[in-house]
């Protein structure tokens, strides 16, 4: 709750300003806590979602590009995670859709490609995927920077990608 002592509604100019400078301020705060998660910094042009599953084990962001009035084939927004930043081009048409772990980010650039899991085992991380074609993956890892940022899986079907940490 956000108390001001004038009895006006937040939209009301006399204290419009400062109400939505509280709110940035708690957007803020929110979003340091919200990073090692996973998190967007995003644009008027972007909207996202994020879900938490198996336990909060696993986040899932889908990110959709509302700029269907621009001739803009994509609007650029930041991923956060843990302490690093990544840019990410979200194209108009497409729902982007990021998959977090504790350690590391999935990001499919195929529509039909999904990330059902990821799992961090001994010297290893293994990641299932569900596709009709296959498609790039590009990976996220501030904690991991040996790991490749790209991987190409060639075929589609229910298959497991291993990154392996050596």
């Amino acid at each position: 709750v956000i108390y001001f002592p004038q009895d006006a509604y937040p939209s009301e100019e006399c204290i419009r300003s400062a109400y939505e400078e509280e709110l940035r301020k708690l957007g803020e705060e929110m979003v340091q806590f919200e990073t090692a998660r996973g998190w967007l910094r995003g644009s008027p042009d972007v909207n996202f979602a994020a879900y938490d599953r198996e336990g909060g084990r696993l986040r899932t962001l889908y990110i959709l590009n509302i700029a269907n009035w621009s001739d803009e084939r994509a609007a650029n927004v930041t991923f956060l995670f843990k302490e690093n930043e990544y840019p990410i081009a979200a194209r108009n048409g497409a729902i982007e859709v990021i998959t977090v772990s504790q350690s590391i980010a999935v990001m499919p650039d195929s529509q039909d490609m999904d990330v059902m899991d990821i799992q961090e085992e001994e010297g290893k991380f293994r990641i299932m995927l569900q596709s009709d074609k296959g498609g790039n993956l590009s990976i996220f890892s501030p904690r991991y920077p040996q790991i490749p940022k790209s991987i190409t899986v060639d075929k589609g079907g229910i298959q497991e990608v291993i990154l392996s940490l050596s």
